[in-house]
C-alpha cells in the first residue's frame, strides 16, 4: 500500500488534457497566447516540467484510450478518432468505442475507496445507441469504465456557448467568432442520473465551456471531500483549442489591436481561457487544502492542426502524423507532496504511463492478463531517474487491415525510427537523434546501421504483438 509519503492518506490525481494544443502554443514554450497560469505552474516550486511529454496518439480517440488504459489504442481496435460529422449528433456512430473489456484507472482504483469523476469530452465510445454502431458494444460511456459520476461530450465541441442552436429561442447565443455560419445543434453534454438514467442537459452551456468543465469539477470536489471524505481520481479532458474554437468577448479584447486575424484572435482568446480554468484548479485544490497530497497532470492529446494557428515551435507534423509536431506536446506535473523542486527533464514520458505509474505508486498489480505499453515514472517523480531506459512506439491508420498502409514510430532516450508500411512490411524508414536534430530533418541511418536495425527490429516485435492483441475479437471488438 501507499508508503514513504502520507501513509495514511492516499494520493488524490487530477488529470488535464486540453484537445489539439501544440507544443508551441503554451506560453512558456514561446506561444502567443497569454497563458499565466500554465506558466506558473510550470515555474512553480513542485513541479516536474517535461520537455518530451509525448501524446499516446497523433489524433483524440487513441490517446484518450491510452490515458485509461497504460495500453496502445490498436490493441483494442481503436484505430482513429472516432465518428463525428459536427452536423447533427448522434447521427453518425462511434465504431470504434473503448471495449468494456479493457482495464482503466478508475477501476484499478475504486476497491481502494477513489471516487472517479470525468467532465468534459469523452471520444471513447457513444453514450447512447445509435442505428450502426459497433455490433457488440454499441454504447460505452464513462460509467462503464469505472467512472462514478461523469457528464461529458461524445466527441469535440464547440468551446464557447456550447449547444447555443439546440433549444427554443437560445440561436441569439450563438457566437460566429471567425465562422461564416452559425453552428449546428450537436454535440451536446450528456449526464448520467442515477434516478431517470441518461438524460442530456436540459439547457445550453454558455460562457466558455472550460469554466464550465471547472465548475463541474468544485461541485464534484465538494460532494467528495466535505461529505464523503475520499480521495479522488478526476479526469479533465478540455475542448479547447479543438475546432470549433471561439473566444468570448472578454478574452478576444485581450487580443483586439495587435495585428490578428480573427481566427487567431479566437484560438488565442479559447487558449487564455482554458489556462484561467488551469488556475482555477489550481486554487480550489488550495482552499479545499488537497494541494499538497494531490498529483496534478497537465497536457495535450495531439499536436495542433496544421489549419489552425496552433504552434510546434519548429518541431516538424502536425495532428494525424507521428513525427515530433504530431506527439510531443505541453507536459506538466506538480505533486509537493513528492516532488520538492522545480525540475525540467528531459526524459521521455507517454499518457500511457499513467496507469503503471498510478499502480506503482499505490502497490496495485498491473493487469497480467494483457500487455502494458506504459511504464512507470514513480522513478523520474522521486528524482531518481535521469533516462527512459525503454522505448515508447505508435502506429497510426492501420485501420483493422496491418496488411494496408500505415505508418509508425519508435523513440528512446536519444532516437527515434519513423516507417511506413506496406503489405506487412516497412516500405521506407528514417533514423534520426532527437537530441541534436529536434525537428527531424536529417535520416543518419546509414551512418548508424546497428542502431537503426536494433530500433526497427523492436518496433516490428511490437507491430507483431500489437497485431496478435488486436485479432483477439472478443477483447478488441466484441466479436466472436
Amino acid at each position: 500500500m501507499f508508503t514513504g509519503l502520507h501513509d495514511a492518506e492516499l494520493p488524490n490525481v487530477v488529470f488535464m488534457m486540453a484537445d489539439d494544443y501544440g507544443y508551441g502554443d503554451v506560453g512558456y514554450n514561446g506561444g502567443p497566447a497569454d497563458t499565466p497560469n500554465l506558466d506558473a505552474m510550470a515555474a512553480g516550486p513542485n513541479t516536474l516540467h517535461l520537455n518530451r511529454y509525448y501524446s499516446g496518439g497523433p489524433v483524440c480517440s487513441p490517446t484518450r484510450g491510452t490515458v485509461l488504459t497504460g495500453r496502445n489504442h490498436n490493441r483494442y481496435c481503436i484505430w482513429t478518432a472516432n465518428a463525428g460529422s459536427n452536423k447533427d449528433d448522434f447521427v453518425v456512430p462511434e465504431k470504434m468505442p473503448l471495449p468494456p473489456t479493457e482495464v482503466t484507472i478508475p477501476e484499478l482504483l475504486k476497491p481502494l475507496g477513489y471516487e472517479s469523476a470525468i467532465f468534459g469530452k469523452w471520444h471513447l465510445g457513444d453514450v447512447k445507441a445509435v442505428p450502426g454502431g459497433n455490433k457488440k458494444w454499441n454504447v460505452s460511456h464513462p460509467g462503464m469504465h469505472g467512472f462514478n459520476e461523469w457528464l461529458v461530450t461524445e466527441r469535440s465541441a464547440q468551446n464557447y456557448n456550447l449547444n447555443c442552436a439546440c433549444y427554443n429561442n437560445t440561436k441569439h447565443l450563438c457566437a460566429l467568432g471567425h465562422y461564416s455560419t452559425p453552428p449546428p445543434c450537436y454535440n451536446y453534454y450528456t449526464i448520467h442520473d442515477p434516478k431517470v438514467g441518461l438524460e442530456t442537459l436540459p439547457h445550453p452551456v454558455q460562457g466558455d465551456d472550460s469554466h464550465y468543465i471547472v465548475d463541474l469539477f468544485t461541485e464534484f470536489l465538494n460532494k467528495t471531500l466535505l461529505q464523503e471524505k475520499k480521495p479522488f481520481f478526476i479526469y479533465l479532458p478540455f475542448h479547447a483549442v479543438h475546432i470549433r474554437y471561439i473566444a468570448s468577448l472578454g478574452y478576444i479584447e485581450r487580443y483586439m489591436g495587435k495585428n490578428y486575424t480573427q481566427d487567431e484572435i479566437d484560438y488565442y482568446g479559447s487558449i487564455s481561457a482554458m489556462d484561467d480554468a488551469v488556475g482555477r484548479v489550481r486554487a480550489i485544490l488550495k482552499k479545499f487544502n488537497v494541494s499538497e497530497n494531490t498529483m496534478l497532470w497537465f497536457t495535450s492529446d495531439n499536436g495542433p492542426l496544421k489549419s489552425s494557428p496552433g504552434r510546434t515551435n519548429g518541431l516538424r507534423g502536425w495532428k494525424t502524423e507521428l513525427y515530433e509536431g504530431g506527439v510531443r506536446v505541453p507536459g506538466l506535473i506538480e505533486w509537493p507532496t513528492m516532488i520538492k523542486k522545480n525540475t525540467v527533464s528531459d526524459f521521455p514520458v507517454v499518457s500511457s504511463d499513467l496507469l503503471p505509474t498510478l499502480c506503482d505508486i499505490l502497490s496495485i498489480k498491473e493487469p497480467s492478463d494483457r500487455p502494458i505499453d506504459g511504464v512507470s515514472i514513480l522513478p523520474l517523480l522521486k528524482g531518481e531517474a535521469s533516462f527512459r531506459n525503454s522505448s515508447i512506439k505508435w502506429a497510426f491508420d492501420i485501420h483493422d487491415n496491418f496488411d494496408g498502409l500505415y505508418h509508425a514510430a519508435i523513440s528512446n532516450d536519444q532516437y527515434k525510427v519513423f516507417a511506413r508500411y506496406a503489405l506487412g512490411k516497412v516500405k521506407s524508414a528514417q533514423l534520426y537523434d532527437l537530441l541534436n536534430d529536434v525537428g527531424e530533418t536529417t535520416d543518419i541511418s546509414a551512418k548508424n546501421p546497428e542502431v537503426f536495425e536494433a530500433l526497427k527490429k523492436e518496433l516490428e516485435d511490437w507491430r507483431l504483438s500489437v497485431h496478435t492483441s488486436a485479432k483477439d475479437k472478443v477483447q478488441c471488438l466484441g466479436l466472436s
